[in-house]
């Protein structure tokens, strides 16, 4: 009995530990960003490291806010918006198609599709951008969104979806009347809110936060992203850390708030994605 709890308790105490080293290297970080936003050039390369500032200093913030910020929250937002719906509509249509509809060979179809997420993104940069440059949207906020729409991974998870609906309810939207859009429109769509709320907050933190592609298809600053702009703030011969991190904690709170409001559904989601009845 006794090993019994030794055991039980042995086992919680490893398993808080381990949360506990989670937490502190995900706040970590985090915490020195927010800190260094608040410090002068001086504090930040200070030795030994001085973790909080002597005063809360906003000149940081103030030369971010300089730097016409504002464009680039407006790009960023169109950017997130354009993927996330679009990877939303395709996902899910091309799910639905996948986990519902009998056509030849879809299986051997999927499996292909899904075969390709062995392909590393970096490979795929140099004809992305060859199809970008002949539609003509090079340097254009579509240059950045029409290449993420289409995400294999979010097909996956909705096809795992859908295949948890029972039959029952398609047999009934048949009798009713629904073509097979309507039955995924009114009937899948509608019930699949959890994951669809999920889905959109990992695709909106994913195209916030991209680097790489705008870095690479946008290069005018008229249609540069925060994640762009924040990279491009040392300059050539400065390397103004402060500043890096005001526009980092600049940039990420709109994300905190997303999260936190599309938690719940992330949670769900992640319970039940991959069940079937």
């Amino acid at each position: 009995m006794n090993s019994r709890i030794v055991t039980k308790y042995g086992n919680k105490l490893i398993t808080y530990a381990l949360l506990l080293l989670g937490i502190y290297v995900m706040l970590v970080p985090f915490m020195w960003m927010i800190t260094t936003a608040f410090k002068t050039l001086p504090e930040s390369t200070r030795l030994p490291l001085q973790w909080l500032p002597d005063s809360l200093y906003l000149g940081n913030f103030r030369e971010i806010f300089l730097m016409d910020v504002g464009l680039f929250y407006r790009n960023t937002v169109l950017v997130t918006i354009g993927i996330t719906v679009g990877q939303i509509i395709t996902a899910s249509l091309a799910g639905y198609a996948f986990a519902r509809l009998k056509f030849p060979f879809h299986n051997a179809l999927f499996f292909i599709i899904l075969s390709m997420l062995l392909i590393p993104p970096q490979m795929t940069l140099i004809p992305r951008f060859t199809m970008t440059v002949n539609l003509g949207i090079v340097n254009t906020l579509w240059g950045i969104i029409a290449p993420g729409v289409i995400s294999i991974t979010m097909t996956f998870f909705m096809r795992q979806v859908f295949l948890t609906f029972p039959n029952e309810l398609e047999d009934a939207a048949r009798i009713d009347g629904c073509t097979p859009f309507q039955t995924y429109w009114k009937i899948a769509m509608p019930l699949s809110t959890s994951m669809l709320v999920s889905m959109a907050v990992l695709v909106a933190l994913f195209a916030w936060n991209d680097l790489l592609w705008p870095l690479v298809v946008a290069s005018p600053n008229r249609v540069r992203v925060l994640s762009v702009f924040i990279t491009a703030i040392p300059g050539e011969f400065s390397f103004r850390i402060p500043v890096m991190m005001a526009g980092g904690v600049i940039a990420v709170i709109p994300m905190i708030i997303i999260f936190i409001i599309g938690q719940k559904y992330f949670v769900t989601a992640i319970t039940t994605t991959g069940l079937k009845d």
